[in-house]
């Protein structure tokens, strides 16, 4: 009899085990899945962040590049280089009807990962 009784205590143990081992597992599942989004979506944030820096840097920067852009002119000009630049690399295929009629371009238009950071200003001949 005392035997039954061990074994039936034996096997509620073993049935409490599996049943604490199952819950352990499971939630060392969910922990694990838990972290690995954690991992992906902070990726994603640095991801996003970097994007947004060189943003920034450029937005500071182009002031910068128009200003040696215009003293590039500038120096063509003293030295009887004349004419226009920047007509083909600023304005896409679909207005080149418009790039016909362009006269000077005063300031490129620059994107950044598909944004537009600036238009490019431009004189249109009459």
């Amino acid at each position: 009899m005392e035997e039954q009784i061990n074994t039936e205590e034996l096997k509620k143990e073993l049935e409490e085990a599996k049943s604490q081992r199952d819950e352990y597992l499971a939630g060392w599942q969910r922990a694990r899945a838990d972290f690995i989004n954690h991992k992906k979506e902070e990726r994603e944030r640095m991801q996003e962040f970097i994007k947004f820096a060189e943003e920034e840097l450029l937005a500071e920067l182009l002031p910068v590049v128009d200003n040696l852009e215009l003293a590039q002119v500038q120096l063509k000009a003293l030295n009887g280089n004349t004419g226009l630049e920047g007509k083909d690399d600023t304005l896409s295929k679909g207005f080149m009807q418009i790039a016909m009629q362009l006269k000077q371009v005063l300031s490129k238009g620059y994107a950044l990962h598909g944004k537009l950071m600036r238009p490019a200003k431009v004189k249109i001949a009459k």
